[in-house]
């Protein structure tokens, strides 16, 4: 302990790597970290009596070491008791005890919290989502109904009908069901239609022969499964049991057919949803109306009397509140760092499985048995897996018979059979599904001499040969022979599991084609017929007549298994059921995975035996195979002597029993039996034997094989069955020394009596390898000596061997090391023999590095804990190869668990008892200088974290096995350890550095591993030493402060620090002693006391100034997470605490503030990149929310006190404006990514065929079509789609298996796509980010937290009402901070609060009204006029609650002051009015009614006459609303519904405030709609009338009517009466003073920018700046000026780019009565920049058909001519809508050059309509062409732009005919003028030139000015002369413009246009010509050339002026 108090802080006093290239011993002071173990025993008695101690001082048991049992496959342990004692060889007993042993874990306590959401509380109920519930089920009735008596599609189609392509279960399957319409397999074509049966479905298909549909089927779609494509043009819809087919003409036609169908089955499923109650809100979110009383609502005492704030708070706490964090949203994947989980215990890998049930084979040749077909005879079967790829097999025999108990004359016994030899059931397991990999059955039956294979279906036949089998296995026993084979593919070409194929038909297995290579030959052959199938019927196999049945399924646990060692799998769920067995798989590839379950298997393959020499003269040869432990005789009297003079041993007729049982048999047998070639001398043989090998195996285990001949009964002569030929020896140990071996064997011949062999034999056996490739050879028998050989000792019988084995390997490095490893004996020799050893394992191979890898890097890790003396090579040697072992692991990116689990789950440390020195001493001495290894350093770098985590996994089992718990942190490790730690840190810091220049992903690696090693140490180690590593790594990162990589990797390592489990603990929360500590900064004092957060607020507040997005919203997320982690902690749900964790916090509120001008709240309010983004803005707030949640309301008065800020304000209204709840469907669209209407996003929710993502079919993964954000890119970035299509909604996704792959047996298609239809009722393919309970869950938070977050602002606006009273008051409420708080406490019941917190709000706002009454009726703030509106607004709220509070609060309000709240009523009443739907208009009325009632209810608590005067003011109110209903229906038409609007503002022209109320309206109307230039003039109007309120109170004021007449020529409409002038003397609202103008003003100078009328924002600023300048208000100026500076700029770019363009105008006509007052009127409209006719026709149309619905249909008129109404069909409304432009007399045009001025105080329009004399519109001769100009004027002197989109136009019209000559001087004046442009352009436009030359020169299009010169020019008689003239001018000037434009064309092309140049220039030429010989006919003189100056209108119009000589030095 006194080492531990020696030091204040902890000094870091070396120096840096000298790698680092930075001595910094000098800052070494600078470092200092405080000492935590030596606060924590100064502060022990404090801690002690805390009430938190608990929580300041964890418990010990922080981590505990265990042993766990391992959880078995098999119910019987895969290892004997007797298995570890029985060897003892080093390598068997490691590999025993590790099957047989426990995992060795560390757990730690977990202290992290679940979420504390309480499950009692309600989902909040909110406005708008009652909105959205109320109109959603009648918008999909409605939408039903419009197509449920229609035929959607029809056509004829190719159908028919097939298997359906849905994989169904077993029992299903099974399940044969009848077909629901007639259709064959043939396709036919028919006719088929889609539609609904009835209103409420189902939707069919109605199938028919023909068009007349007499007799039709129908396919009701409402049971399908799903529709796929197929091919280019087939669909094909799949039911349980069937599939019909489509085929379409097309792809098209098949596209349409597909969408039509799933786009109508969602619809009605969403029917059916409604039907069944289900709402778009989940059971969760169901929002139901209540109907609540006043007396029920208790709301009349709430507001009667002001409650105090003691009264508010307490109510407050009584309510049931949320963890604010517990329910925040978070929508990114940063999360606080948790520790990735330990990966799961190993499992024995098991691959891709599938299960074959074999069901039948059956023979043509049948007998009949009660009524059943059975075999004439037993056949026995088994199964084997090939592939064809590599001609391998690639499994065991699977041994089955499907025999009954008897078959005619042949009876079976089974009275000894084991159950699991009974099996017919498979399960087989590959690494990779392939299309080469065949299931092969081979067959054998009774040895029989003669046999028929073709056989027939004869009873007769079939009896004989029953009776035949029967004699045959009297008389030579249970001998077999080979009869047949068959085979079928398991994958299909795509890789999914082929369940649907057949078995190969049986062919005859061929006696002398039986070879393994044979039998491959034969299943290629067949394999190419299948791919081929018109070569089929040139097999060469004997076809046998029958069948093999069996059914090829995925693999499911539900079933009892046995394993290939016949144990049982866990769990076994009948023990009285044949078992399926496991097939042990030979994978043809390495398995790269452990071994987990002990096994030992020897597989005998006798391929051959040549008995051709005539010395032996044996046929039917039969080979029994023995198990043999010894070669020496048993009997006790035989002497050793004698045996040495020639004794002899018999030949034993059984073994041991360790040979596996093939079918109908037991479990194991004493020996094996092959087939018999039936009169073969030299067979192959194609069996398998499958041996257990002993667990000790001694040199004397060894394997007999014994040739029998077998005689087949003959009838002339009688002879023995069998006798034995001779016998081969093999030793076990020799079998089982490599994986696999062909051995080439002597056949020892037998003495006469043929039953001995000679004692001790084994000793006489010789072999020689004569080939070896790894793990196989080749081996042949030596003849013995002393021995008599068959055929003078040639090796006459082959048979191959393959070991399968977990406890032995082959690999001749492993032998070596572990050989090495039992003869260690630490002398110098032996330390080298290692050392040697070790460097060999690196040529290990592949199957043995992974199946053995816990075994070898436990051996190697025990290495380690040597002592100091002994040398380090073993220890460098033994680091070297793990890190070349990782890597090679590594190399596969599927095993990265595998080292990962053997540190979690598998490593035990071992240490020296007496010094304690373990594996990690061994590890931190050694790594260091590895380290410095150029060749090492990148490997030790890859692979530190196995390193740091077996370190930190070792000191933890040291101190629990050596018993140091107990001790004192700092005394627990020595010195050494600690030292050396800390310079192995710091080396790897350094990398870090040096890694960030190259290797950026291995820094990021390492960095987080250095994180987690000083988590991990924290349990355990001194806590201050860690603090020392984590300053220490910062210290190094940031001397590097310009790498961006190393500070993100530096906020990394932060994040994980922080994300330790007691990270409150290690920042020592004690009381805080005095009100400073309660509201910290980040300074050195806070360090000292709590470094830990110290760290990350600093690091935070440093982040955020840093430019970089990421890292900021990174930082944050960290912060946001780490204070979420504490508000769901169930430990620190006391109150008292609370406050402790939010002072520590409390710098947050110093931040926030600091960075609120950065804030934005919304993804588009990001304007330049200091400003922070959305989501960024939303985890600082969340974050500050928590803290002034949680904090004690003293210390945040007193922070109030001491340092307040205006900016909190901004913060708590930045809080609302970002955590406004604002409705599920913009929730659900905003996750959905996809800006979507209601209908849209409730689709999300109630279908629940939109389960899925479509899906491509590609074999191996599906893809989803909704791409889930990243949260990596910036708002900017994002791309959002504008629709989502069918397909990306209806698809259903496809699992994956554990591999990665995908789950075998989807029946796919590469270029199908498959729809999901059949999945109403159930939701369980939904993308998981997608699920209807994601988005419940998703818009549950939303909600809590936007009522938290109100409750939370409510909390604190309370606190400051009562607490700065003073403040509020001064000034009689005419300061910012009374501003900021009520219009704070206003917003909070706008913004849709949630039930939940109406009664705080309102009872705030009752308390306020109550309190500071003087300032809210002060008539010099708009307080109480704001409020009025809110209340009212209030009152047409769908919650009956806030209606309800509303009215009472209102009723209040009156009671209070009922002059001034009459008057602020009626304005807030004209603002309402017109804006709420029908429902909220008459829910206002109802609220003031009630209002009404509150008044009569307590008329006797009022003065006389004050419940009559609330009545008449409720009553004008309820007239207001009934006047302005209509408005309702013209919210679609925004031109009627201004003009009602206008209306209603001018009657109200006697009421300046009334009036300026309806302008406000409709400039906010314009606003909506985008009509920025008319909500400026609207502005402007209300600044006209402000300016005359003001000239009555004073007639100096600078600013009258007149001063706007340049602005808005229609201003003198607000010109005031008298009784308006009298009544303005009263107004005394804010709005009517000079603050309030210039407050309008500048409203429209920003509505004028956005219009881009930029010239008249300068002449509105002449109007603001001499107001500035009297108040010396220099900012606002400065600020002014430059605006004006930008306009003007702007001003000059549009000129020179002709870019701006104001508005389109259309003439609009309306004929009929149905127009009511509209009939007979036309109207200018004005239409947005650039509108074509079409666009404005389609909207008209569709807006008056909608209103004209049932009233007379609606036409419109598309000639512009003159329309007689008369003539109209009088039952009908027309429309006649017609383009106009602008007209201005010539005089006007010199006085508007611009194209700003020819827009601006426009009243004339003119159009065009084209005649003829003879009453055509156009003739086809220019000479007979006329056009009639038809002059419009606006009516009443009104000017566009004005604050209305339409104005009326006045009777009568101007018109101007002309003639065809003056026609076409029209014509040529504007093609010239549009030529003029394009040649002068000042920024040339290519495009645009080439048009008009073109349009011009080239042949093609040139018809029509050549025509007017032909026409007129040419033929000058009858035309006058001077238009003759003006003609010829005309096209002398256009000439000369063309030659410039071609000029001009020269310079402007390239290479690739120099064509187009040729043709202008030639055009041009042939134009000259043309011309010149028609224009010098018409003048007597050539006109002389023109020449043209370049019009230089640009950027600048400055004007050269003569210079002036003044002073001009002084410029």
């Amino acid at each position: 302990v006194k080492s531990v108090m020696a030091g204040r802080a902890i000094s870091l006093d070396f120096d840096l790597d000298e790698s680092s290239g930075t001595d910094v011993s000098q800052h070494a002071n600078a470092i200092e970290v405080p000492d935590f173990e030596r606060m924590v025993y100064v502060h022990r008695k404090a801690i002690a009596s805390d009430k938190y101690k608990a929580i300041l001082c964890p418990a010990p048991d922080e981590i505990q070491v265990q042993d766990i049992d391992r959880v078995s496959r098999t119910i019987e342990p895969s290892v004997s008791d007797d298995s570890f004692h029985t060897t003892a060889d080093l390598f068997s007993r490691k590999c025993i005890n590790f099957y047989s042993g426990k995992w060795s874990v560390i757990t730690k306590r977990s202290t992290l919290p679940t979420s504390s959401t309480k499950t009692d509380i309600p989902a909040p109920v909110f406005e708008s989502d009652l909105h959205e519930d109320h109109s959603s089920g009648g918008a999909l009735a409605q939408e039903m109904a419009s197509i449920s008596d229609k035929v959607l599609i029809s056509g004829h189609l190719f159908c028919s009908r097939a298997e359906s392509r849905d994989i169904l279960d077993t029992t299903a399957k099974n399940q044969k069901k009848e077909p629901m319409i007639n259709l064959k397999s043939k396709a036919k074509k028919r006719l088929v239609s889609f539609q609904f049966k009835t209103a409420q479905g189902p939707p069919i298909l109605t199938i028919s022969k023909d068009d007349k549909k007499s007799s039709k089927d129908e396919l009701n779609l409402s049971i399908s499964n799903s529709i796929e494509t197929e091919g280019s043009d087939t669909f094909v819809i799949n039911f349980d049991s069937d599939a019909y087919s489509f085929q379409c003409e097309d792809l098209f036609s098949r596209d349409k057919w597909v969408s039509i169908i799933v786009e109508q089955f969602a619809l009605w499923n969403r029917i059916v949803l409604h039907s069944n109650g289900i709402s778009s809100s989940g059971s969760k979110l169901r929002l139901l109306q209540q109907t609540l009383s006043l007396s029920q609502a208790n709301i009349l005492p709430d507001l009667n009397k002001s409650l105090t704030f003691n009264e508010r708070s307490t109510r407050r706490r009584q309510l049931s509140r949320l963890d604010i964090l517990s329910v925040y949203e978070v929508d990114d994947n940063i999360t606080l760092y948790q520790q990735s989980p330990s990966p799961p215990y190993m499992e024995e890998y098991l691959g891709h499985r599938f299960v074959v049930t074999c069901q039948e084979l059956r023979l043509l040749m049948h007998l009949e048995v009660n009524g059943r077909a059975v075999n004439p005879e037993p056949f026995y079967c088994s199964l084997v897996l090939f592939d064809l790829s590599v001609d391998r097999v690639v499994s065991e025999r699977f041994y089955f018979d499907l025999n009954e108990t008897r078959h005619g004359h042949c009876e079976i016994d089974i009275t000894d059979v084991d159950l699991e030899t009974h099996s017919k059931r498979a399960v087989f397991s590959v690494i990779q599904p392939n299309p080469d990999l065949y299931l092969v059955l081979l067959v054998e039956k009774t040895l029989q001499k003669d046999y028929n294979a073709a056989g027939a279906s004869n009873p007769k036949l079939a009896e004989r040969q029953s009776y035949a089998v029967a004699n045959a296995k009297m008389h030579s026993g249970n001998h077999r022979m080979p009869f047949a084979w068959a085979a079928r593919p398991v994958y299909k070409m795509d890789g999914s599991l082929d369940v649907r194929s057949d078995f190969s038909p049986l062919f005859k297995l061929e006696l002398d084609k039986l070879r393994e290579e044979d039998i491959f030959r034969a299943v290629h052959e067949y394999q190419r017929s299948t791919l081929k199938p018109n070569t089929q019927h040139k097999l060469r196999f004997v076809v046998i007549p029958g069948m093999f049945v069996a059914m090829v399924d995925h693999h499911t646990a539900d079933y009892p298994t046995v394993t290939s060692s016949l144990l049982h799998v866990a769990p076994y769920p009948d023990e009285e059921l044949a078992p399926r067995r496991e097939v042990m798989p030979f994978h043809a590839t390495p398995v790269l995975h452990p071994h987990l379950t002990y096994y030992d298997f020897l597989y005998i393959y006798p391929r051959s035996v040549n008995f051709v020499s005539k010395k032996i003269g044996a046929r039917n040869i039969v080979c029994r195979i023995l198990l043999l432990e010894t070669d020496v005789a048993k009997d006790k009297d035989v002497s050793v002597s004698s045996l040495q003079r020639g004794g002899s041993v018999p030949i034993p007729e059984t073994g041991l029993k360790n040979i596996f049982g093939r079918s109908t048999t037991t479990r194991f047998v004493t020996s094996a039996v092959t087939t018999v070639s039936y009169h073969m001398k030299q067979p192959s043989f194609f069996d398998e034997i499958k041996i257990a090998v002993p667990s000790a195996i001694t040199p004397h285990h060894h394997l007999l094989f014994i040739f029998s001949h077998v005689s087949v009964k003959d009838k002339k002569k009688r002879t023995k069955s069998s006798g034995t030929v001779g016998c081969a020896i093999l030793p076990l140990e020799e079998a089982l020394a490599s994986k696999t071996s062909t051995f080439r064997l002597c056949v020892s011949s037998t003495s006469s009596d043929n039953s001995t062999l000679p004692s001790n034999y084994l000793e006489l056996m010789k072999y020689r390898t004569v080939e070896r490739d790894n793990l196989d050879r080749e081996v042949e028998q030596i003849p013995p000596v002393g021995i008599r050989s068959l055929d003078d000792g040639k090796p006459l019988f082959v048979v191959d061997t393959r070991a399968h084995s977990t406890i032995r390997h082959h690999d001749d490095h492993l032998k070596r090391f572990f050989d090495a490893c039992s003869k260690h004996d630490w002398t110098s020799k032996s330390n080298n023999e290692l050392a040697n050893a070790i460097k060999a394992l690196r040529v290990m191979n592949d199957s043995a590095l992974y199946g053995f890898l816990p075994m070898i890097f436990s051996q190697l890790l025990q290495l380690l804990p040597m002592s100091t003396s002994s040398p380090n090579e073993i220890t460098k040697n033994v680091l070297t190869y793990i890190l070349f072992a990782i890597g090679r692991i590594h190399s596969n990116s599927e095993q990265n668990a595998i080292v990962r689990g053997f540190i979690d789950h598998i490593f035990k440390t071992t240490f020296d008892p007496q010094s304690l020195r373990s594996v990690h001493d061994g590890i931190i001495s050694e790594l260091p200088a590895i380290l410095h290894d150029p060749e090492q350093k990148q490997a030790v770098i890859m692979y530190a974290w196995f390193f740091l985590r077996i370190i930190t996994k070792s000191m933890t089992q040291m101190l629990k096995f050596a018993r140091l718990e107990s001790k004192p942190r700092p005394e627990r490790f020595p010195k050494d350890v600690c030292d050396g730690i800390m310079l192995l840190h710091h080396k790897f810091a350094v990398a870090v550095c040096d890694m960030s220049k190259s290797n950026l992903s291995l820094a990021l690696l390492l960095n987080n591993s250095l994180a987690e090693f000083v988590l991990d140490l924290l349990p355990i180690a001194d806590r201050g030493f860690c603090f020392k590593l984590v300053e220490a790594y910062l210290y190094t990162l940031d001397r590097h402060k310009s790498n961006l990589f190393l500070a993100s990797c530096r906020f990394d390592f932060i994040r994980i620090f922080c994300s330790y489990q007691e990270y409150i603990s290690l920042n020592l929360l004690l009381p805080p002693t005095t009100m400073e500590d309660c509201i910290p900064r980040c300074d050195y004092a806070f360090k000292r006391c709590h470094y830990p957060a110290w760290v990350l607020l600093t690091n935070v507040e440093r982040l955020l100034d840093h430019e970089d997005h990421n890292l900021r919203q990174r930082s944050l997320a960290t912060l946001r997470n780490l204070l979420r982690v504490h508000d769901c902690d169930k430990r620190y749900r006391e109150r008292s605490f609370r406050h402790r964790i939010a002072s520590l916090y409390f710098p947050i509120v110093h931040l926030v503030q600091q960075h609120v001008h950065r804030l934005t709240t919304s993804n588009q309010d990001q304007t330049t990149s200091r400003h922070f983004l959305f989501e960024e803005t939303r985890d600082l707030l969340a974050c500050f929310l928590f803290v002034i949640k949680n904090i004690d309301p003293q210390h945040i008065i007193y922070y109030h006190r001491m340092s307040f800020s205006p900016t909190f304000f901004d913060v708590l209204r930045c809080c609302l404006d970002v955590f406004q709840y604002r409705g599920r469907s913009v929730i659900v669209a905003k996750i959905m990514e996809t800006p979507m209407s209601h209908q849209h996003a409730i689709r999300l929710i109630e279908d629940d065929y939109m389960n899925a993502t479509p899906t491509r079919r590609r074999g191996t993964i599906a893809t989803s079509l909704i791409d889930w954000r990243s949260r990596a890119k910036s708002a900017s970035d994002r791309v959002v789609p504008t629709s989502v299509s069918s397909a990306t909604l209806f698809a259903s996704p496809r699992r994956r298996d554990r591999q990665g792959g995908v789950s075998p047996g989807m029946d796919e298609n590469p270029s199908a796509l498959r729809y999901r239809l059949s999945t109403v009722a159930s939701a369980s393919t939904l993308p998981q980010q997608f699920s209807p309970e994601k988005l419940d869950e998703s818009v549950l938070r939303h909600g809590h937290f936007a009522t938290e977050t109100t409750f939370v602002l409510a909390e604190m606006l309370d606190i400051i009402f009562e607490e700065f009273s003073e403040t509020i008051e001064e000034r009689d409420g005419m300061n910012k901070i009374a501003q900021d708080t009520f219009s704070i406490l206003l917003e909070l019941l706008r913004r849709n609060p949630s039930e939940a917190v109406i009664p705080v709000v309102f009872t705030s706002i009752r308390a306020f009204s109550a309190a500071y009454k003087h300032v809210l009726f002060n008539p010099q703030v708009d307080y109480n006029q704001e409020l009025c509106f809110t209340v009212l607004h209030s009152c047409s709220s769908s919650l009956n609650l806030k209606r309800k509070y509303a009215a009472v609060l209102l009723y209040f309000l009156l009671k209070q002051n009922i002059a001034r709240m009459t008057q602020d009523i009626l304005v807030a009443v004209s603002k309402i009015s017109g804006t709420l739907s029908q429902r909220e208009d008459m829910l206002l009325q109802e609220s003031t009614t009630h209002v009404s009632a509150i008044a009569d209810q307590l008329a006797s608590e009022t003065k006389p006459g004050f419940a009559a005067e609330v009545e008449g003011l409720m009553r004008r109110i309820r007239t207001v609303l009934v006047n302005t209903a209509k408005f309702q229906l013209y919210i679609d038409d925004p031109e009627t519904l201004i003009d009602l609007q206008s209306d209603v503002a001018a009657s109200y022209s006697t009421s300046p405030d009334l009036r300026l109320t309806w302008l406000e309206k409709m400039a906010k109307n314009h606003a909506t709609n985008g009509c920025w230039v008319e909500a400026a003039m609207c502005v402007v109007h209300s600044a006209a009338i402000t300016a005359q309120v003001l000239t009555v109170k004073d007639p100096l004021c600078p600013i009258q009517l007149r001063s706007f007449e340049d602005v808005s020529p229609n201003v003198n409409v607000e010109r005031l009466d008298a009784l308006a002038l009298e009544q303005a003397k009263g107004l005394n609202s804010p709005l009517f003073s000079i603050r309030g103008l210039v407050h309008m003003l500048r409203v429209a100078i920003s509505c004028f920018k956005k219009a881009e009328y930029y010239e008249l924002i300068g002449k509105l600023y002449n109007l603001i700046t001499p107001r500035f300048e009297e108040q010396l208000r220099y900012t606002l100026l400065a600020e002014a000026h430059y605006d004006l500076h930008q306009c003007y700029e702007r001003i000059l770019n549009a000129n020179a780019s002709k870019k701006r363009h104001f508005a389109t105008y259309f003439r609009v006509k309306f004929f009929g009565k149905a127009f009511d007052s509209l009939d007979g009127k036309e109207f200018i409209y004005k239409e947005p920049s650039i509108t074509p006719l079409a666009t404005i026709s389609l909207r008209l149309n569709s807006l008056y058909a909608k209103h004209l619905a049932g009233k007379a249909q609606l036409e419109m008129i598309t000639d512009s001519k003159d329309i007689d109404s008369s003539s109209l069909d009088s039952r009908k409304a027309f429309l006649q809508i017609t383009h106009v432009e602008p007209h201005f007399s010539d005089e006007e045009l010199k006085s508007r050059r611009l194209h700003f001025h020819q827009n601006h105080k426009v009243n004339s329009f003119i159009f065009e309509t084209p005649f003829t004399v003879n009453g055509k519109a156009r003739s086809d001769s220019v000479s007979e062409q006329c056009k009639r100009k038809t002059i419009l004027l606006l009516a009443d002197s009104a000017y566009f732009p004005s604050f209305r989109k339409r104005l009326e136009v006045q009777q009568p019209h101007t018109i101007i005919d002309l003639n065809p000559i003056e026609v076409a001087i029209d014509e040529m004046t504007k093609k010239i003028h549009q030529l003029k442009d394009q040649v002068y352009a000042t920024q040339p436009n290519l495009i645009m030139l080439q048009m008009q030359l073109q349009g011009i020169l080239t042949s093609q299009v040139n018809a029509g000015p050549m025509q007017y010169a032909k026409e007129f020019l040419g033929k000058k008689d009858g035309y006058q002369k001077k238009h003759i003239q003006r003609l010829a001018g005309l096209f002398e000037e256009m000439v000369d413009y063309l030659s410039e434009g071609v000029e001009l064309n020269k310079q402007l092309i390239k290479e690739d246009q120099i064509e187009l140049q040729v043709q202008l220039e030639d055009g041009l030429i042939e134009l000259k010509q043309t011309l010149e010989g028609l224009i010098s006919s018409v003048r007597r003189k050539k006109r002389p050339s023109m020449i043209f100056k370049k019009n230089t209108i640009n950027n600048t119009d400055a004007v050269e002026e003569p210079g002036i000589h003044f002073l001009n030095h002084l410029l």
